[in-house]
């Protein structure tokens, strides 16, 4: 009889031991669903509230565009330094570590305008 109500009490409690389901519950599901947070952080272009002029960003403002570490800002102010300012914002490809799909990422968050 103790077997019996063990059993009957396995089943209720964790039936798929015996229906070969999932090992949770509905509400275990539920509850972990509310820890996902429901809003995504701001993308790059949302956190830039307007273009980075590419030819006076300091490596810091660069390393705010998506895909631009310190590392790539370092070559961006050297290229700078180097060759003068750019003359056009695909110029920016010439830097090592920056091809066509880093540039599409970030071509609408530069500039090269002359205002500061």
């Amino acid at each position: 009889m103790v077997a019996g109500i063990a059993l009957i009490l396995a089943k209720a409690y964790r039936p798929s031991l015996f229906l070969g389901e999932p090992d949770f519950r509905a509400e275990d599901v539920e509850a972990k669903s509310e820890i996902i947070p429901s809003e995504t952080p701001p993308s790059s272009e949302e956190r830039i509230s307007k273009p980075v002029n590419i030819n006076r960003a300091s490596r810091e403002e660069l390393q705010k565009l998506p895909g631009i570490g310190p590392t790539l800002a370092d070559r961006i102010v050297q290229y700078r330094e180097k060759h003068g300012k750019f003359k056009r914002i695909e110029e920016i490809k010439e830097v090592s570590g920056i091809g066509e799909g880093k540039f599409q990422r970030i071509k609408s968050l530069i500039t090269i305008s002359s205002q500061p």
